[in-house]
């Protein structure tokens, strides 16, 4: 009998991760080409994904604190669904002191911070999570731009 080897580095970046289908199919459905989404979820799901985009493409090289504020806000909605609730809370409190750009990266580590990916990942799956269980109630976003 051989044993299964579990790639752990399955990430939405790469696309690999398990949930990646059903996350491109609710950004399809639920996120509009530019400006906010018509639904909490959608905006839960184009929130995260920003912050997401940034980390990797940027190195958190933006502040995107309007949407770790959000997310923050809504987090009740899909904490309950993360692996390890905390990652949320781990990740919200060093996101919001951060001093976007030189000071978040650490190149002698060559690291952002440690646990970062997981923490994301865990947030994006827990979000569509969420949204898998709520897509036949979508909630109306009425998140104002001047928020």
């Amino acid at each position: 009998m051989r044993a299964r080897l579990i790639n752990e580095a399955r990430g939405y970046w790469n696309g690999d991760s398990l949930l990646f289908p059903e996350y491109q199919e609710f950004w399809d459905e639920l996120v509009p080409p530019s400006d906010a989404a018509d639904t909490l979820q959608g905006e839960l799901l184009r929130m995260i994904s920003r912050i997401h985009y940034d980390y990797y493409n940027n190195g958190f090289g933006n502040s995107r604190k309007d949407e770790s504020y959000f997310l923050f806000k809504h987090q009740n909605l899909f904490k309950p669904f993360m692996k390890d609730p905390s990652n949320f809370d781990k990740f919200f409190s060093r996101y919001k002191s951060s001093d976007f750009g030189d000071n978040i990266y650490s190149s002698s580590r060559g690291e952002i911070w440690p646990g970062v990916e997981t923490q994301i990942d865990d947030i994006i799956d827990a979000i569509v999570k969420y949204i898998r269980l709520t897509k036949h109630k979508l909630i109306p976003n009425k998140n104002d731009k001047e928020e």
